[in-house]
Protein backbone atom coordinates (compact mmCIF):
# COMPACT_ATOMS: atom_id res chain seq x y z
CA UNK A 1 0.00 0.00 0.00
CA UNK A 2 1.55 3.21 -1.04
CA UNK A 3 1.87 6.11 1.29
CA UNK A 4 -0.72 8.27 1.58
CA UNK A 5 -1.08 12.20 1.06
CA UNK A 6 -1.85 14.23 4.30
CA UNK A 7 -4.50 16.21 4.61
CA UNK A 8 -4.12 19.91 5.97
CA UNK A 9 -7.10 21.84 5.26
CA UNK A 10 -9.80 22.90 3.02
CA UNK A 11 -10.99 26.61 1.96
CA UNK A 12 -13.73 27.26 -0.54
CA UNK A 13 -13.93 23.22 -1.91
CA UNK A 14 -10.51 23.46 -2.64
CA UNK A 15 -8.64 20.88 -0.15
CA UNK A 16 -4.73 21.02 0.32
CA UNK A 17 -2.47 18.27 1.14
CA UNK A 18 0.90 17.31 1.83
CA UNK A 19 2.42 15.07 -0.05
CA UNK A 20 4.60 12.17 1.92
CA UNK A 21 7.96 13.37 0.57
CA UNK A 22 7.61 17.00 2.00
CA UNK A 23 8.80 15.93 5.15
CA UNK A 24 12.08 15.16 4.05
CA UNK A 25 12.23 19.60 3.63
CA UNK A 26 12.43 20.29 7.29
CA UNK A 27 14.66 17.16 7.79
CA UNK A 28 17.04 18.66 5.21
CA UNK A 29 16.69 22.22 6.51
CA UNK A 30 16.60 22.21 10.23
CA UNK A 31 18.13 18.59 10.83
CA UNK A 32 22.22 19.91 10.80
CA UNK A 33 21.00 22.39 13.31
CA UNK A 34 18.77 20.56 15.34
CA UNK A 35 21.91 17.40 15.35
CA UNK A 36 24.43 20.31 16.26
CA UNK A 37 21.89 21.61 19.42
CA UNK A 38 21.33 25.07 17.82
CA UNK A 39 17.56 25.12 18.48
CA UNK A 40 17.16 28.75 18.02
CA UNK A 41 18.35 28.11 14.44
CA UNK A 42 16.28 25.33 13.87
CA UNK A 43 13.44 26.96 14.91
CA UNK A 44 14.33 30.19 12.59
CA UNK A 45 14.73 27.75 9.77
CA UNK A 46 11.01 26.32 10.47
CA UNK A 47 9.65 29.27 10.77
CA UNK A 48 10.95 30.55 7.39
CA UNK A 49 9.67 27.63 5.82
CA UNK A 50 6.11 27.75 7.13
CA UNK A 51 6.23 31.77 5.90
CA UNK A 52 7.56 30.42 2.18
CA UNK A 53 4.72 27.65 1.91
CA UNK A 54 2.00 29.89 3.53
CA UNK A 55 2.31 32.09 0.41
CA UNK A 56 2.94 29.09 -1.71
CA UNK A 57 -0.51 27.86 -1.05
CA UNK A 58 -1.67 31.55 -1.86
CA UNK A 59 -0.28 31.64 -4.93
CA UNK A 60 -1.61 28.28 -5.77
CA UNK A 61 -4.81 29.48 -5.20
CA UNK A 62 -4.28 32.70 -7.16
CA UNK A 63 -4.34 30.13 -10.16
CA UNK A 64 -7.15 28.30 -9.02
CA UNK A 65 -9.28 31.44 -8.43
CA UNK A 66 -8.71 32.47 -12.03
CA UNK A 67 -9.44 29.37 -13.59
CA UNK A 68 -12.63 29.37 -11.77
CA UNK A 69 -13.26 32.54 -13.24
CA UNK A 70 -12.72 31.41 -16.18
CA UNK A 71 -15.51 29.18 -15.65
CA UNK A 72 -12.52 26.06 -15.30
CA UNK A 73 -12.74 22.66 -13.28
CA UNK A 74 -10.35 22.78 -10.24
CA UNK A 75 -8.95 19.91 -7.91
CA UNK A 76 -6.87 20.04 -4.95
CA UNK A 77 -3.43 21.46 -3.96
CA UNK A 78 -0.77 19.58 -2.98
CA UNK A 79 2.23 20.38 -1.18
CA UNK A 80 6.06 19.03 -2.58
CA UNK A 81 9.18 19.75 -1.17
CA UNK A 82 9.86 21.27 -4.62
CA UNK A 83 6.55 23.33 -4.15
CA UNK A 84 2.77 23.69 -4.40
CA UNK A 85 0.69 22.29 -7.54
CA UNK A 86 -2.68 23.11 -7.80
CA UNK A 87 -5.24 20.60 -9.66
CA UNK A 88 -6.79 22.49 -12.87
CA UNK A 89 -8.68 20.69 -15.52
CA UNK A 90 -7.98 23.61 -18.43
CA UNK A 91 -7.27 21.37 -21.47
CA UNK A 92 -9.45 23.27 -23.54
CA UNK A 93 -8.04 26.71 -22.61
CA UNK A 94 -7.33 29.39 -24.66
CA UNK A 95 -3.81 31.06 -25.50
CA UNK A 96 -5.58 34.33 -23.03
CA UNK A 97 -6.46 31.66 -20.24
CA UNK A 98 -3.34 30.00 -20.07
CA UNK A 99 -1.54 33.67 -19.63
CA UNK A 100 -4.14 34.65 -17.14
CA UNK A 101 -3.99 31.20 -15.03
CA UNK A 102 -0.17 30.95 -14.95
CA UNK A 103 0.45 34.64 -14.19
CA UNK A 104 -2.35 34.61 -11.32
CA UNK A 105 -0.74 32.57 -9.02
CA UNK A 106 3.18 35.66 -9.53
CA UNK A 107 0.11 38.35 -9.11
CA UNK A 108 -0.89 37.30 -5.49
CA UNK A 109 2.57 36.96 -4.26
CA UNK A 110 2.44 41.01 -5.98
CA UNK A 111 0.02 41.58 -3.69
CA UNK A 112 1.49 40.13 -0.53
CA UNK A 113 4.79 42.03 -1.46
CA UNK A 114 2.37 45.43 -1.92
CA UNK A 115 0.49 45.25 1.37
CA UNK A 116 3.92 44.19 3.62
CA UNK A 117 5.62 47.15 2.36
CA UNK A 118 2.51 49.05 3.16
CA UNK A 119 2.51 47.52 6.39
CA UNK A 120 6.48 48.01 7.01
CA UNK A 121 6.10 52.06 6.05
CA UNK A 122 2.78 52.44 8.42
CA UNK A 123 3.74 50.48 11.70
CA UNK A 124 6.40 52.46 12.78
CA UNK A 125 4.37 55.83 12.89
CA UNK A 126 1.45 53.64 15.30
CA UNK A 127 4.09 51.50 17.24
CA UNK A 128 7.71 53.40 17.28
CA UNK A 129 10.38 50.86 18.32
CA UNK A 130 7.68 48.21 19.40
CA UNK A 131 7.36 47.53 15.70
CA UNK A 132 11.15 46.20 15.06
CA UNK A 133 10.07 42.67 15.47
CA UNK A 134 6.92 43.18 13.00
CA UNK A 135 8.89 45.05 10.68
CA UNK A 136 11.50 42.09 10.87
CA UNK A 137 8.91 39.40 9.78
CA UNK A 138 7.54 41.50 7.44
CA UNK A 139 10.73 42.15 5.29
CA UNK A 140 10.60 38.07 5.13
CA UNK A 141 7.55 38.01 3.73
CA UNK A 142 8.37 40.42 1.27
CA UNK A 143 11.96 38.49 0.66
CA UNK A 144 9.93 34.88 0.04
CA UNK A 145 7.45 36.82 -2.43
CA UNK A 146 10.01 38.29 -4.80
CA UNK A 147 11.67 34.97 -4.79
CA UNK A 148 8.69 33.21 -5.66
CA UNK A 149 8.11 36.35 -8.26
CA UNK A 150 11.07 36.17 -10.10
CA UNK A 151 11.17 32.14 -9.62
CA UNK A 152 8.02 31.20 -11.03
CA UNK A 153 8.32 33.74 -14.04
CA UNK A 154 11.54 31.86 -15.45
CA UNK A 155 10.78 30.37 -18.82
CA UNK A 156 11.20 27.26 -17.72
CA UNK A 157 8.20 24.94 -18.74
CA UNK A 158 5.74 23.93 -16.58
CA UNK A 159 6.27 26.59 -14.33
CA UNK A 160 4.41 29.69 -14.67
CA UNK A 161 7.00 31.60 -16.57
CA UNK A 162 6.85 28.39 -19.03
CA UNK A 163 3.25 28.77 -19.56
CA UNK A 164 2.82 31.98 -20.45
CA UNK A 165 5.98 31.94 -22.78
CA UNK A 166 3.85 29.25 -24.36
CA UNK A 167 0.47 31.47 -23.86
CA UNK A 168 1.86 33.76 -26.15
CA UNK A 169 3.33 31.63 -28.61
CA UNK A 170 0.07 30.14 -28.97
CA UNK A 171 -1.53 33.98 -30.48
CA UNK A 172 1.17 33.31 -33.33
CA UNK A 173 1.05 29.55 -33.62
CA UNK A 174 -0.80 25.85 -32.79
CA UNK A 175 -0.86 24.79 -29.60
CA UNK A 176 1.37 21.49 -30.32
CA UNK A 177 4.27 23.96 -31.88
CA UNK A 178 3.54 25.96 -29.03
CA UNK A 179 4.38 23.54 -26.85
CA UNK A 180 7.78 21.98 -28.13
CA UNK A 181 9.20 26.10 -28.52
CA UNK A 182 8.09 26.71 -24.87
CA UNK A 183 9.41 22.88 -23.34
CA UNK A 184 12.65 23.93 -25.74
CA UNK A 185 13.25 27.03 -23.99
CA UNK A 186 12.45 25.77 -21.07
CA UNK A 187 15.45 23.17 -21.14
CA UNK A 188 18.01 25.70 -22.43
CA UNK A 189 16.91 27.90 -19.32
CA UNK A 190 17.04 24.69 -17.05
CA UNK A 191 20.73 24.25 -18.22
CA UNK A 192 21.84 27.82 -17.79
CA UNK A 193 20.45 27.90 -13.81
CA UNK A 194 21.56 24.70 -13.54
CA UNK A 195 25.37 25.60 -14.22
CA UNK A 196 24.88 29.05 -12.13
CA UNK A 197 23.32 26.50 -9.40
CA UNK A 198 26.38 24.76 -9.02
CA UNK A 199 28.62 27.45 -9.43
CA UNK A 200 26.92 29.20 -6.44
CA UNK A 201 26.83 26.07 -4.54
CA UNK A 202 23.46 25.02 -4.88
CA UNK A 203 22.78 21.41 -5.78
CA UNK A 204 18.90 21.92 -4.74
CA UNK A 205 18.72 24.07 -8.21
CA UNK A 206 20.01 22.06 -10.93
CA UNK A 207 17.49 19.47 -8.97
CA UNK A 208 14.26 21.32 -9.13
CA UNK A 209 15.54 22.26 -12.64
CA UNK A 210 15.73 18.24 -13.73
CA UNK A 211 12.43 17.80 -12.35
CA UNK A 212 11.24 20.49 -14.20
CA UNK A 213 12.61 19.42 -17.13
CA UNK A 214 10.97 15.94 -16.73
CA UNK A 215 7.42 17.09 -16.39
CA UNK A 216 8.30 19.25 -19.69
CA UNK A 217 9.07 16.41 -21.67
CA UNK A 218 6.24 14.47 -20.04
CA UNK A 219 3.82 17.44 -21.76
CA UNK A 220 5.78 17.16 -25.14
CA UNK A 221 5.67 13.73 -25.59
CA UNK A 222 1.49 13.70 -24.51
CA UNK A 223 1.71 16.25 -27.62
CA UNK A 224 3.33 14.17 -29.93
CA UNK A 225 1.00 11.37 -29.40
CA UNK A 226 -1.67 13.83 -30.33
Amino acid sequence: MGLQQIRLFEWRGTEVFLHPTFFFLPLIIAGPELLSGQLSAASTSLSYMAVIFFCIVLHEFGHIGMARKLGFQTGDVVLTPLGGLAQINATDESARDEILIAAAGPAVNLVIIAAALGLSAVLPLFLGAASAPILTGLYAIILVNTILVVFNLIPLFPMDGGRIWRGILRFFMGPAKATRIAVYTGWAVAAVISVLGIMIGSFLIPVIAAFMCFIGYQELDRVKRG
